[in-house]
């Protein structure tokens, strides 16, 4: 995985939005400063990803690889599966972190084991 990730840094397909540092749980919401922070691990741990545009195409190493992420500004945020806003999507509330994408269904009443977000976020907007 770092080695993917070393080839596409290096072949500089990595969008301007994009910042890679560690974090921990304690400090998940702190160290997002006023954007959408993603993490490819559970409890906001392993690489970090932070945005702050408007709107994010995720054409680079963050790419369906989300399992916690952090909305950390004002505003709502609504994420979508697939890239220009398109596919399965739903909204994060200004503030609202998501310690485990695992265990987070589509749909109310819907098991997540059977359609849930961990790796599956393409694209998002905020409002």
């Amino acid at each position: 995985m770092k080695k993917k990730l070393a080839m596409l840094l290096m072949a500089g397909t990595v969008a301007a939005p994009l910042a890679l540092t560690p974090a921990t749980p304690a400090n998940a919401a702190f160290d997002c400063g006023y954007r959408m922070c993603m993490w490819d691990h559970l409890n906001y741990s392993g690489s970090k990803w932070n945005f702050s545009p408007d709107q994010v195409n995720f054409v680079n190493a963050a790419n369906e690889r989300a399992t916690s992420l952090h909305n950390n500004h004002g505003r709502q945020v609504q994420v979508y599966s697939d890239a220009n806003l398109q596919g399965r999507r739903f909204g994060i509330s200004p503030w609202m972190g998501i310690n485990d994408l695992r265990q987070y269904a589509d749909h109310p009443g819907t098991p997540a084991w059977i359609s849930n977000w961990n790796d599956k976020i393409s694209s998002y907007v905020r409002f």
